[in-house]
């Protein structure tokens, strides 16, 4: 798949394919590369929305089931927001995110803010919101101002 040449994930494959024989870890992630294929595989209408919301919802549904039992979710996830050349696998990483991610996810949901297909730029913001509990709708300079602020409190937290 495209998104396995991302250089982020040069780590995550190396480590995947290192050891020996099927680990959790390998099963896991094929399991996780079979749900993308799925999601891959949704056809979409004119517009760019899911020609097939029932069958877009399930496979999403799927996703969050397996996403939420490897540490390595996010990071892939996060990745196939930004790379996949696939809208329903674009909105279902984002949907995916907003359920088992944390607040420092949101940064990669702020830039799906400006994606060019509608559908992933509203489960973007509805991630958004669940993350983090804030509504600027889909304005991407509000959410970037306030992922800022964030960051500066947390540097000063540290201080």
């Amino acid at each position: 798949m495209k998104y396995l040449s991302i250089p982020g994930l040069v780590c995550v494959s190396i480590c995947l394919t290192v050891n020996c024989g099927p680990s959790p870890v390998k099963k896991w992630k094929k399991s996780f590369d079979t749900v993308i294929e799925k999601l891959a595989a949704v056809p979409v209408t004119e517009e760019g929305d899911p020609a097939d919301f029932k069958n877009f919802y399930a496979v999403s549904e799927e996703l969050s089931a397996i996403s939420q039992d490897s540490e390595y979710a996010a990071d892939l996830l996060k990745d196939i927001l930004i790379t996949s050349e696939y809208i329903p696998v674009r909105a279902g990483a984002a949907m995916t995110l907003g359920r088992i991610g944390a607040r420092n996810d949101a940064y990669a949901l702020i830039h799906a803010l400006s994606d060019s297909s509608s559908f992933v730029k509203h489960k973007a913001h509805k991630a958004l919101q669940k993350l983090t509990r804030e509504e600027f709708g889909q304005d991407k300079r509000a959410w970037l101002e306030w992922w800022n602020n964030l960051k500066k409190k947390e540097a000063e937290h540290d201080e």
